[in-house]
């Protein structure tokens, strides 16, 4: 991610540069050239706030080894069906449900 931030940053400002020459840059486009560069970095703080034991552990270069593949969760716990569920669900030979 650091380095997609940085590839951004530099793709922009040749943007820029390259525009200024030909044409007149308004200060919206300015103002949204300056809201697009910082999104990168939002994306890369937010990240580091997710999974802070991670960015934790490399910065200190020891500790567990960083795992930020995503992880299977474990199933929701079981929650009995509402009342007026169980009722339409017994019929003739089947089981009431829990």
């Amino acid at each position: 991610m650091g380095a997609a931030a940085l590839a951004h940053g530099a793709t922009a400002l040749w943007d820029v540069t390259v525009v200024t020459g030909r044409r007149d840059v308004t200060p919206f486009e300015q103002h949204i050239h300056s809201f697009l560069e910082v999104l990168p970095l939002t994306a890369v703080a937010f990240t580091a706030c997710l999974h802070w034991d991670q960015v934790r552990s490399l910065a200190r270069g020891g500790g567990h080894p960083p795992g930020l593949a995503p992880q299977p969760q474990a199933p929701p716990p079981a929650r009995p069906l509402p009342e007026g569920l169980r009722r339409r669900h017994r019929g003739p030979g089947r089981p009431a449900l829990r």
